[in-house]
């Protein structure tokens, strides 16, 4: 009896003592913590787009190839398909996801005696605080300062402004960022034109756009958004028929070759001057205007 007891007390002891490491590493890292308050009225950099006449595009004007578009104008096909592929449980968790981290640690166990690649556990949230406030630094206390944050945002924000950040924020490959710019790009179609197997490749991107990049690597990319569209089924946010018919889809990337529409660039160069005299350069690449 005496030694059971002693056990107990041994195993609370340790409890204890990590309990209170815990916090005091907490502590340590929330005065190091940046501002988050600027995400709840958070606007990118948006191009300027030149239109013809006959609405035509004609000229992009940007630092980063973005469009901005807000949550309720994304279908949602592709955020169930982001959802699936980043973070299934984003609707439940509080920022981290604990069953994702303890996964994670179970499967890089076994994977650091393999040739696989390390699994993270980052959810949608933690990386929004990372693409926002934090850099790419592989170091632990920047992972704290990650979850910290995200905890922190997860509480402050809606889940719809949290995904409405990430989706127009993240990166896609080909230059572009965010969900709207990449579907332009890879598809030249607008976000309603997509269909099933279309979200569900750009839904394959986030982990490595370059590595995912049909054009480089078909049988990767084909794969990566086959088991998107499976993750899709598991979650119950596809029917078996929709799965089944879209996993048989091929890629089709649009050419991104550019036709030439005048003969010399003298009219969108007076234009780009013209935009710089009314406003300034600053605003003629990430105000989003549309000429």
């Amino acid at each position: 009896m005496s030694r059971a007891y002693n056990q107990i007390k041994y195993l609370l002891y340790c409890l204890a003592v990590v309990i209170f490491c815990l916090f005091v590493v907490i502590v340590y890292f929330s005065f190091q913590l940046p501002d988050d308050s600027n995400l709840k009225s958070y606007k990118p950099d948006v191009m300027t787009r030149i239109h013809d006449s006959n609405g035509q595009l004609v000229k992009e004007f940007s630092r980063e190839y973005r469009i901005f578009v807000p949550i309720e104008n994304i279908p949602v096909s592709l955020k169930n398909a982001f959802i699936s592929a980043e973070d299934k449980n984003f609707y439940n968790h509080i920022g981290i996801d604990p069953t994702g981290i303890l996964r994670a640690i179970i499967r890089n166990s076994y994977y650091f005696f393999s040739d696989k690649r390390p699994e993270g556990a980052s959810t949608i949230t933690q990386q929004v605080a990372k693409n926002f406030l934090l850099n790419d630094e592989l170091s632990l206390s920047r992972k704290v300062k990650e979850a910290l944050l995200a905890i922190k945002i997860d509480a402050t924000l809606s889940k719809s402004r949290i995904l409405e950040l990430y989706l127009n924020q993240i990166y896609l490959g080909y230059g572009t960022y965010g969900v709207a710019a990449a579907s332009n790009r890879y598809f030249k179609k607008s976000l309603e034109e997509l269909d099933l197997s279309e979200v569900s490749f750009l839904a394959a991107l986030p982990k490595a756009p370059s590595r995912y990049n049909p054009k480089k690597n078909y049988k990767k990319s084909f794969n990566r958004r086959n088991w998107v569209l499976k993750r899709m089924y598991i979650n119950k946010y596809i029917t078996e028929e929709e799965y089944k018919t879209s996993i048989k889809k091929t890629i089709q990337i649009a050419s991104n070759e550019k036709k030439p529409i005048f003969s010399s660039d003298y009219y969108l160069e007076e234009i780009r001057k013209q935009i710089i005299k009314a406003y300034d350069e600053d605003f003629l690449y990430t105000g989003g205007l549309s000429v």
